[in-house]
């Protein structure tokens, strides 16, 4: 609970109350434009991290006592079950989860269905660990740093899955003087995930190095084919010089020839161009939303969207917006109801209606996801997190029936 009768009430205020733009003070004059800020029109903690905030109007009394430090909340591990240990997806920190067990060299499984043990529902992408010495020490340990409850249970759900490939290789294409790139490896880092940033060498053997490569926002074919000039920058740069259509040809071929792409906000237009991807733009120009948080649909069962919610608010900065016209799985569409700004400024956003935001798209032997709006926008919107990390690890997995 937060009091805003008190100092930094209005900063309270303005991280969890939803946003209006103040339009009439944002303008010099009636009849001039519309004054736009640098990044974002608003800055709704509650909605970027997943959590619900309420507001409570009328007095009331308590007794309250003033919190020194945050610390997770203490949970129990369960008694060593027969048949495996369990994590539900719904929190954005199942990528503690499945990034700590890959380095414990934990086996590790993905329900690709809903289902019912020990008097409680799991929902499609739940984590599904063999007992193990290993594992429970691991996962004990995951647990008492996030708060994250593990279950277990004697008897194995009746459901097929995936099994994660064992130390999934991840590689990060950002280019030199990319911010988006830089905040994706600082994400990257906080989850542990196994990682490197994409070199020029590299380029040369992508299937021998990396498993999933991801395009930061920002990624466009320009920054993989020219690069840095060699002639013209300082050795330490030369991660960065171009590869030329050459190496553009290899990370086409590193998808089709069964390898993972995972593409972010304005990546997603390169990786469409990179494989052909059966879709189009159709954002039309006329939508105006510059940094704000839109409405979302998500299906939970598609393995992009596992863990989501039916409904949460996605970050959105004049993105594109997909009209598919082949096969994909749709994790995300954009709902067709109206008016969609959640926090913010936006206008003419029922344009956006029934077009897709996060779809995957089988490639030959391979696969990619992409992600048309920023949704790793500077680490803010947590609650779009597990779609990044559901399609670096789901990629490289293989199908499997109950471990």
């Amino acid at each position: 609970m937060l009091r805003t009768r008190q100092p930094l009430g209005r900063w309270i205020d303005q991280l969890l109350k939803i946003d209006k733009y103040p339009e009439k003070a944002a303008r010099k004059c009636a009849e001039c434009p519309l004054i736009m800020p640098y990044s974002e029109t608003t800055d709704n903690v509650g909605l970027l991290m997943g959590v619900d905030v309420d507001a409570v109007d009328k007095a009331f009394t308590a007794q309250l006592r003033r919190v020194q430090r945050v610390v997770p909340q203490a949970v129990r591990m369960p008694n060593a079950p027969r048949g495996a240990y369990l994590v539900p997806p719904e929190s954005y920190g199942v990528a503690h989860v499945l990034s700590r067990l890959q380095k414990a060299n934990v086996p590790v499984f993905r329900t690709a269905e809903k289902f019912e043990t020990g008097g409680r529902t799991f929902a499609p992408g739940t984590v599904l660990v063999p007992p193990s010495a290993t594992a429970r020490q691991t996962l004990e340990a995951i647990s008492a740093a996030t708060g994250l409850q593990v279950y277990g249970t004697d008897a194995l759900p009746k459901v097929d899955g995936f099994k994660l490939k064992p130390g999934t290789r991840v590689g990060l294409v950002r280019g030199a003087n990319n911010m988006p790139g830089g905040w994706m490896m600082w994400m990257l880092d906080q989850y542990g995930i196994n990682y490197k940033v994409v070199s020029a060498d590299d380029y040369a053997d992508l299937r021998g190095r990396y498993d999933t490569i991801v395009l930061a926002d920002g990624v466009s074919k320009n920054t993989i084919v020219e690069g840095l000039d060699p002639a013209k920058n300082p050795p330490e740069f030369a991660w960065a010089r171009g590869v030329g259509e050459k190496g553009w040809s290899a990370l086409a071929g590193f998808v089709s020839g069964g390898g993972n792409l995972v593409a972010i906000g304005s990546s997603s237009l390169t990786a469409r161009d990179l494989l052909d991807l059966p879709m189009e733009n159709a954002a039309p120009s006329s939508v105006n939303a510059p940094g704000a948080l839109l409405r979302a649909s998500y299906k939970p069962a598609v393995p992009a969207a596992w863990g989501m919610p039916e409904s949460w608010p996605v970050w959105y900065n004049r993105d594109a917006a997909f009209k598919i016209q082949g096969e994909a799985d749709v994790a995300s569409t954009y709902p067709g109801d109206g008016d969609l700004l959640a926090s913010g400024y936006a206008a003419g956003t029922s344009a956006l209606g029934g077009l897709a935001n996060v779809a995957t798209f089988k490639v030959g032997k391979g696969h990619a996801t992409v992600a048309g709006s920023e949704i790793t926008f500077r680490s803010w919107p947590r609650a779009t997190w597990p779609i990044v990390i559901n399609s670096i690890y789901q990629g490289p997995s293989t199908p499997a029936k109950q471990p």
